[in-house]
């Protein structure tokens, strides 16, 4: 009965009690005091602040039973009461190791830590070495000297097994040198100097004398075909030859130094070429460059192939710089030809040095020229000076005493007005008889300059004097002179 009185009391009161304000006081302990009491927050801050005891250079750690217990730090690391941490010392070699000939060699213990450091110098075997090429790391561990080892400057060659030599220059042969040089190595496989030497060698066992052919190549001949040191200028044979109105002329056997002089160029057979482009041997074409031309002259030439010894014959408008074909070095101008108004060759007839042509050609044909000097182009070779070989005739006509004296003279000497005790190539003089008609004419060698020109000059002229030039030839030294 009281139970249910007591309930029904604190139901009537609860909205008294929720409304009422409680304060809980603990009391005040002492702070070292751990007696089970209810603790307030001035002694708690109070506990913290005045710190936990704990004795010096100890450090707490949770022990087995998760209680916090004092415990001095060892091992690899040591605390000061002031917290700085110190690593144990397990290497007193301190300092800088390792440079550029020196290797560093150092320990290392299981906890990562260096317990030991040195430097040495390195020396590393040659077998570990990487990156070399073939056969260097084998050479390179054999003693200079022995067979297999580098050659190094001013070091012992040795005695190698075998190996090939390329681009050396400057070996000696001095005292010490030893063994033979084969025939396929360049030598005579030969130990001493003497006469079968020279039988070992390839070609030597042929018999006669060793004649020079061209740069490089040489042959054999009998004592008395061996050709005598070359003679300055030195031409004979080749003569030319063509029948006129024919694109085709030929050249006869025969030797020319070449122009320089330094070697002999020899057509062993007749030749015939054309005036078609050139190619090689007889019977083909002449012609160096562009294609034949009416009414022009053209020198000939024999042109040599020195490493192979090959000569043949080129036609070309240039009398001293014919253009070659491939591997043709030398040349030797042995004439020069002129064609006809349809690109084909005037004949003409020749004898060693002289050129005649078939039909004299009339150069000059003229009345009352004048007594001063005229330049007078003739049919003989330009590009070259040649000795024009001239019929020279002068009249007076209707009894006119003719032109007097006439003089043809080179370009290159003085002009001199002709009279019979000075300066005449022809005196042409006639009776002073107007029934008579007088004429006279004479052979007259003069030298052209390189355009084919003389001089021409006359002692008298009127309107019933004539005079005349023709070309019969000419002389043309074809270098003996250069």
């Amino acid at each position: 009965m009281m139970r249910r009185l007591l309930l029904a009391l604190l139901v009537a009161l609860a909205p008294s009690i929720a409304a009422a304000q409680f304060a809980l006081i603990a009391p005040t302990q002492p702070t070292l005091d751990n007696g089970d009491r209810i603790a307030t927050t001035a002694w708690v801050n109070n506990f913290v602040n005045a710190g936990l005891p704990l004795a010096s250079g100890k450090i707490w750690i949770g022990s087995v039973g998760n209680i916090a217990t004092a415990q001095t730090p060892s091992g690899d690391l040591t605390v000061s009461n002031a917290g700085v941490f110190t690593w144990a010392t397990v290497n007193a070699n301190v300092g800088s190791f390792g440079s550029a000939t020196q290797c560093a060699t150092i320990t290392v213990n299981a906890k990562g830590l260096i317990t030991a450091a040195s430097a040495a110098t390195c020396t590393p075997a040659v077998g570990s070495i990487t990156g070399l090429g073939t056969g260097v790391a084998t050479a390179l561990g054999v003693n200079v000297g022995s067979a297999g080892a580098f050659i190094t400057f001013n070091g012992a060659l040795g005695t190698p097994s075998s190996g090939t030599l390329t681009n050396a220059t400057g070996l000696p042969i001095i005292a010490g040198t030893t063994g033979t040089l084969s025939v396929a190595r360049g030598g005579t496989n030969c130990g001493a100097a003497s006469g079968t030497c020279l039988d070992n060698i390839t070609g030597f066992a042929s018999t006669g004398l060793i004649n020079r052919t061209g740069a490089g190549t040489y042959s054999f001949a009998a004592p008395g075909a061996v050709a005598a040191p070359l003679q300055r200028g030195s031409l004979g044979g080749l003569t030319l030859s063509t029948a006129g109105a024919s694109a085709t002329f030929g050249i006869a056997i025969g030797t020319a130094n070449d122009s320089t002089n330094v070697d002999v160029l020899v057509l062993g057979s007749a030749y015939t070429k054309t005036t078609s482009a050139w190619a090689v041997g007889t019977g083909n074409g002449s012609l160096d460059t562009s294609t034949i031309a009416n009414s022009t002259w053209y020198h000939v030439f024999l042109i040599k192939r020195p490493d192979t010894g090959v000569v043949d014959v080129l036609i070309s408008l240039s009398a001293t710089a014919p253009t070659l074909p491939t591997n043709y070095t030398l040349f030797r101008r042995i004439g020069s030809m002129k064609t006809n108004g349809s690109a084909q060759w005037t004949k003409f007839i020749q004898r060693g040095d002289s050129f005649m042509w078939d039909t004299p050609v009339s150069d000059v044909n003229t009345t009352n020229p004048g007594t001063s000097a005229v330049t007078r182009t003739l049919t003989v070779p330009t590009g070259i000076s040649v000795q024009a070989q001239l019929f020279v005739a002068g009249a007076g006509l209707s009894g006119d005493q003719g032109p007097g004296s006439i003089y043809i003279s080179d370009l290159a000497l003085a002009d001199i007005a002709p009279t019979a005790a000075t300066a005449s190539s022809v005196t042409a003089i006639t009776p002073n008889t107007a029934a008579l008609t007088g004429q006279l004419g004479a052979q007259v060698v003069a030298w052209t300059n390189t355009s084919a020109q003389v001089r021409s000059r006359l002692q008298l002229s009127t309107a019933n004097v004539s005079f005349q030039i023709n070309t019969n030839g000419w002389i043309d030294r074809r270098g003996r002179d250069d």
